[in-house]
């Protein structure tokens, strides 16, 4: 029986080798190089950030990557790494031996190019078949690349648990260190740590994880890799770990990086041979005005139980996206309510309606009653909307007023004047999909994204003209090949001179003279430079949306479960910190009103309003 296995192994070297130069040759080309890296440069064309894998990191060249790091690689993984083609013989047929014996698959014996091979283009599954294939990839690396090549790649996609692939997340996380700063201890640590992650790991058991690096400097010290003098100082080093992620620290600007990897997925580039490659994206993102927005958050110390949150920061006059923030913390809910949380606008809504009643010939100066009202409405019956306060004018009030007090009485009967199917038609230019034809559409009942949302205000900001939310302006392989590209220019524009004076009727909710029987809606949040603003509020939800010529913010706080929200007050506090800290240091750069337009104040309780601009 022996004889007969002997006889058997003795072949298998043979017929592993045929076999695997004919599926070579049969078989795809295959690419090494920043597999799984996306290398992020902002709105400037700097560099931002990078993400490779599963986290916040980078692809690190071999000449960045400390020296004991590689020599305990080799020591440890694969000590004729440099002398071998792929796969070693002596290895294999060792690891056949020892499942022989126990009748199962419990020894690999693969080689740095075997786990490279796995690594990028096959799973972890226990089989025949399986390191089969391994091998003929390992063998066709081993043709198509340099050694220094294949091990670049090696540590930079080799598995350190927690989710971690590659040197430079390792590092940071395990020591809070580039890979090139990397002393011999912890070289190998992190080596030690390749075998077994859920074993090894000094974060789940540290006296194994010592004992497996003093393993590692062991062998190192008996192939002469190492002195006994950096045996001894590596031996003694106390080691210091961190535990963690950069990810961790710097959660909220992956809101940013998913909504990349949903605008390229959406187009099927997130395919495998683009990631093998690697991608660069030259995206619209402000790391500055992201920075600044988070730390804001940050400092509301928001209840997630209680609140989400959703910020979105537009450039007027392009489609670009400086900051988009998805909730309070990445690092608890992964969910982008900026770009996939659909929710009702309420009254920020009532900025588009107005301007459509400019368009069928109503004015700014246009009087409506607002009373506590019933509609009878032709199918539908009786229909009786209200004010927030449940409080009315019981008189004319101005479109401006309307505006400043958020009225809904004269919401609804601008609506019925210019009929509900002129806003749904005008909402399905913006994009907005699945738009309710209803007598509640002018009161935001339509449901819609932050970013959606966002991008109808920059319309206003941008003189009427409508581009497109932008996240991505080009990307492109690690190769040079484009594979993506935006388009700046708008989609279609509004009249200029109506939507100029609906930027001018946005300053009434700050406008403390237009106090009668209810106030202005920001008139205690007031802004160090002027915004053009408009809130909204449903039971669940807040918004405040606003602008001037520099930027267009969009704050939305709301409640996930759609229970009652506890703090209302939150969009307008934020908005006004986030606007008050964007403009810090410019100068006010609001509209200078058309020329056909005609100026008026409105008198109330004897003050005089601010300037506002009629069309007729």
């Amino acid at each position: 029986m022996k004889k007969k296995i002997l006889k058997k192994l003795i072949l298998i070297p043979i017929i592993f080798t045929v076999v695997i130069n004919i599926a070579i040759f049969l078989g795809p080309s295959l690419i090494v190089g920043h597999n799984n890296e996306f290398t992020i440069y902002d709105n400037g064309d700097e560099y931002g950030f990078s993400y490779h894998y599963y986290g916040l990191g980078k692809y690190v060249k071999l000449n960045d990557i400390s020296p004991y790091m590689i020599k305990s690689i080799i020591a440890s993984e694969d000590q004729s790494f440099y002398s071998h083609h792929g796969f070693d013989y002596k290895r294999i047929v060792a690891s056949l031996i020892n499942n022989i014996k126990k009748n199962d698959i419990v020894a690999g014996g693969s080689t740095i190019t075997q786990q490279v091979a796995r690594t990028l283009y096959l799973n972890n599954e226990k089989s025949i078949l399986r390191k089969l294939k391994e091998a003929v990839l390992a063998r066709k690396l081993e043709m198509s690349y340099g050694k220094n090549e294949i091990l670049e790649s090696y540590l930079n996609c080799v598995y350190f648990g927690h989710n971690i692939y590659g040197i430079d997340e390792a590092s940071y996380y395990f020591f809070k260190k580039s890979p090139n700063e990397l002393t011999l201890a912890e070289s190998a640590v992190l080596t030690g740590i390749i075998s077994a992650p859920s074993y090894y790991s000094p974060d789940i058991n540290e006296t194994q994880s010592t004992r497996k690096k003093e393993q590692v400097l062991k062998i190192m010290l008996e192939r002469k890799d190492i002195s006994n003098i950096e045996y001894d100082t590596a031996m003694s080093e106390q080691i210091k770990y961190s535990f963690i992620k950069k990810s961790e620290q710097e959660s909220n600007i992956l809101y940013y990086f998913d909504a990349i990897k949903q605008v390229l997925s959406e187009r099927n580039l997130l395919n495998e041979t683009n990631l093998s490659f690697g991608i660069d994206v030259h995206s619209t993102i402000d790391l500055d005005i992201t920075k600044k927005v988070n730390n804001i958050i940050k400092s509301y110390n928001i209840d997630e139980k209680e609140n989400q949150i959703s910020v979105v920061v537009m450039k007027p006059n392009s489609g670009d996206v400086l900051c988009l923030i998805g909730g309070v913390d990445y690092n608890t809910s992964q969910f982008n309510r900026a770009t996939s949380s659909f929710r009702q606008t309420g009254s920020t809504i009532k900025p588009l309606l107005y301007y459509l009643a400019l368009e069928k010939g109503l004015d700014t100066t246009t009087e409506l009653i607002s009373e506590k009202t019933t509609f009878n409405l032709e199918n539908i019956g009786e229909y009786s909307p209200s004010n927030a306060t449940n409080t009315y004018a019981n008189g004319p009030i101005t479109m401006v007023e309307a505006i400043a007090l958020s009225d809904n009485i004269y919401a609804t009967k601008t609506l019925l004047l210019i009929g509900s199917e002129t806003l749904a038609n005008c909402l399905k230019r913006f994009d907005i999909k699945d738009v309710v034809q209803n007598p509640t559409i002018g009161l935001g009942t339509n449901t819609m994204t932050p970013l959606q949302l966002a991008s109808i205000y920059n319309t206003f900001a941008s003189d009427g003209k409508y581009y497109v939310p932008n996240i991505i302006k080009e990307a492109n392989l690690k190769n040079g090949e484009v594979i993506f590209q935006s388009n700046d220019g708008y989609k279609f524009s509004l009249n200029k001179k109506y939507v100029l004076a609906i930027n001018f009727m946005l300053t009434s909710p700050f406008d403390r003279a237009l106090s009668s029987y209810t106030t202005p809606s920001l008139i205690e949040y007031q802004t160090n430079k002027t915004f053009a603003a408009k809130t909204g509020s449903t039971i669940s939800d807040s918004w405040v949306a606003g602008f001037n010529k520099e930027y267009t913010i969009l704050v939305h706080v709301g409640n996930d479960e759609n229970e009652e929200l506890k703090n209302g007050s939150l969009a307008k506090k934020i908005f006004v910190s986030i606007a008050d800290s964007l403009m810090d240091c410019k100068l006010e750069n609001f509209y200078e009103p058309d020329l056909d337009l005609k100026p008026f104040k409105i008198k109330r309780n004897g003050n005089y309003s601010k300037t506002y601009y009629s069309i007729y």
